[in-house]
């Protein structure tokens, strides 16, 4: 319609009309767009906020797992270092044997730090949500995936050196015996049902051959009680400051950032 209204008013040579329905026509042309492009920002606005939360889910699901991670290493610490009590007092008895007998289930664990940066990494790998950021906060978001992954790669790395040592050194000292089970699924419903740790030890059990008093002159022996009582503290260590800087970020994080990113698309537009 506008269109040809504009064709009659050329042949018309009506300039003044011309002028009024180019001007209509080039303002319907800009408005499609613009409202294009505001409808485009919309949705990826929508996209950044849900990967924002999921960021969000990510960093409190972390510090959850390495909470209760850090819990957990408490019992089995303990029992390993009476065992190296036993051990260090070459003590003789069937209590002594038993101690050090009970530390093998947990010298097969290898415990690490879990932590996952996937979410957090696709937030700030996303170009189109630069805008939605500013300065400060990218830098920062940067700076925790960059911590996060720092403290996994620091954790595997001590677990595989230190684990390398606590592999059963019991040559001459200790030995398998029978499997506690012929059927996998029974351990595995008294793991559900009765808790415990998942290790080698649930499959078939070691068991002293010699006295404490003999074992403990075995350095390759004794020495793999240290190197697992070394990585749990290294352990221990990093997940207390993961858990502190976990902490702060999610609540410095859990600020609404609304107000920030609006003035950015403010000053954008």
């Amino acid at each position: 319609m506008i269109l040809r209204r504009l064709a009659t008013s050329i042949r018309k040579q009506d300039w003044f009309a011309v002028l009024i329905e180019t001007t209509i026509v080039v303002f319907g042309v800009y408005l499609g767009i613009q409202f294009g492009n505001w409808n485009a920002n919309r949705q990826t606005r929508e996209l950044y906020d849900q990967s924002y939360s999921r960021m969000m889910d990510e960093l409190r699901l972390n510090l959850t797992m390495v909470e209760a991670v850090r819990e957990d290493m408490n019992a089995p610490l303990a029992s390993v270092q009476t065992a190296i009590e036993e051990l260090q007092a070459c003590r003789e008895g069937e209590e002594a044997e038993a101690r050090v007998e009970t530390a093998f289930t947990h010298l097969g664990r290898s415990i690490t730090i879990p932590v996952e940066t996937v979410s957090i990494d696709q937030l700030v790998s996303n170009d189109s949500f630069i805008p939605f950021q500013s300065p400060e906060l990218r830098t920062r978001l940067l700076a925790i995936a960059r911590t996060l992954r720092v403290h996994a790669e620091n954790s595997r790395s001590v677990a595989d050196f230190l684990g390398e040592q606590t592999r059963y050194n019991v040559e001459g000292v200790a030995d398998s015996f029978e499997l506690l089970s012929s059927d996998p699924s029974e351990i595995y419903r008294n793991l559900t049902e009765n808790g415990g740790s998942l290790s080698p030890e649930m499959i078939r059990r070691h068991r002293l051959i010699v006295p404490v008093s003999v074992a403990c002159e075995s350095k390759p022996f004794t020495d793999s009680f240290y190197a697992w009582e070394n990585n749990v503290y290294f352990q221990a260590i990093l997940a207390d400051i993961t858990i502190g800087y976990l902490e702060r970020q999610i609540v410095e994080l859990g600020v609404d950032v609304a107000d920030e990113t609006d003035a950015v698309m403010e000053a954008e537009q």
